[in-house]
C-alpha cells in the first residue's frame, strides 16, 4: 500500500513538473477572464467585456521538481499502478550532480466579482487563499536515498553515512481580500490605455521554515534515521488551524495599452446614440500589458516551539 501512495504522489508531483507560468495561465490573460484577470493585472477589467460578472470559486495548483520526471505517455497509461516496469518505464532522473528542489503552490479563488460603471471605470472585490511551499539544496546523494526507500528497494543499504550541507524548507499560506478599482484613460483614435489599483488586507493562515546545514546521517531501518551532527534551525506560526489575527496591507497596479489601427471599424450607433464601442470586439492589433503585483507584506507571530 505504501509503494502505491507514494506512486499516486510521485505522479501528482511530476503532471507540472518545471511549470512556474502565472496562476491560471491562458485564461487570466483572456478578454473574458473578468475579475479573475484582475489577480494579474487589476486594469483588465476597464472596458470589460461583461456588465458583471461573478466567479463562485476556482483552484490552480502547481507542483514541480528538478529530480525525477515523468513521461507524458504515463498520463494516459491506465495500468500503472500494477506495471512492475512502470518506473524504468516512465521515471527518469534529472542530473545527479544538482542539488534537488521541490516547490507547490496553490492559489485558491472564493467568491469575488466586478462591475463595469460605465463605459470609462469597473471596480472589483476578490478574495484569495494562497500557499507556496519550496525546498532546496538537498543534496543528489540523500535525494537519492529518498527516492529508493520510498520505492522500498529492499536491497538499499541503510547504514551507508550521508551529508547535506544545506537545505532549505519554506511554507507560507494566507488570505487576501481586495478592492479594485480600474479606469479608461485614453481612447482616442488608434490609442486606448487605461490603468488599475487593487488594495488588499493580508491575513495570515500559518507559516514555517527549516533551515538544515552540515549535516551528517544515517539510515539506520527504513522509517527511522541517526544523525551525528548538524545545524537546525526551525521556526513555525501558531496559525495553522485556523484564520489567524495577524493582518497586513498589499497591493498590485498595472496598465494595459492596446494599438487600435482599424479603430472606425469598430463604431455603431443605436437609439440616438452615436460612435459607440462594439465592447463585443477585439479592436486591437496588438495590446501590451505592465503589472506589479504582490507589494506589501504581512508579519507572523513566532511560535514558542521555534528554536535552534
Amino acid at each position: 500500500m505504501k509503494h502505491k501512495s507514494f506512486r499516486v504522489l510521485l505522479i501528482l508531483c511530476l503532471l507540472t513538473a518545471g511549470m512556474r507560468a502565472q496562476d491560471f495561465l491562458g485564461y487570466s490573460i483572456s478578454n473574458y477572464a473578468g475579475i479573475t484577470g484582475a489577480s494579474l493585472n487589476p486594469a483588465s477589467i476597464a472596458d470589460s467585456r461583461f456588465r458583471f460578472d461573478m466567479e463562485l470559486a476556482g483552484l490552480d495548483f502547481n507542483m514541480g521538481n528538478n529530480f525525477i520526471g515523468l513521461s507524458k505517455a504515463a498520463i494516459t497509461h491506465n495500468s500503472y499502478f500494477n506495471d512492475p516496469n512502470f518506473n524504468q518505464k516512465y521515471l527518469t532522473e534529472g542530473p545527479n550532480s544538482d542539488p534537488k528542489d521541490v516547490y507547490a503552490r496553490l492559489n485558491l479563488h472564493l467568491p469575488s466579482f466586478m462591475v463595469r460603471i460605465n463605459p470609462k471605470n469597473s471596480i472589483g472585490f476578490s478574495w484569495r487563499v494562497r500557499a507556496y511551499f519550496n525546498m532546496s539544496g538537498l543534496d543528489p546523494e540523500p535525494a537519492n536515498t529518498l527516492y529508493r526507500v520510498s520505492l522500498q528497494k529492499d536491497s538499499f543499504n541503510y547504514q551507508t553515512p550521508h551529508d547535506n550541507r544545506q537545505l532549505n524548507m519554506q511554507y507560507m499560506a494566507w488570505a487576501e481580500y481586495g478592492l479594485t478599482f480600474a479606469h479608461v484613460f485614453m481612447n482616442k483614435d488608434v490609442h486606448f490605455l487605461k490603468a488599475g489599483v487593487t488594495l488588499k488586507v493580508l491575513q495570515d493562515h500559518g507559516s514555517a521554515y527549516l533551515q538544515i546545514r552540515d549535516a551528517h546521517y544515517r539510515l539506520s531501518i527504513k522509517d527511522t534515521f541517526a544523525y551525528a551532527a548538524a545545524n537546525i534551525n526551525y521556526g513555525h506560526s501558531n496559525d495553522f488551524s485556523s484564520f489567524g489575527t495577524n493582518f497586513g496591507l498589499g497591493g498590485d497596479i498595472g496598465v494595459v495599452y492596446e494599438y487600435r489601427p482599424d479603430y472606425d471599424k469598430y463604431k455603431y450607433d443605436m437609439d440616438g446614440q452615436t460612435n459607440l464601442d462594439m465592447r463585443w470586439k477585439n479592436k486591437y492589433k496588438f495590446r501590451i500589458g505592465l503589472s506589479i503585483v504582490d507589494l506589501g507584506g504581512i508579519r507572523f507571530k513566532n511560535n514558542s516551539a521555534s528554536g535552534d
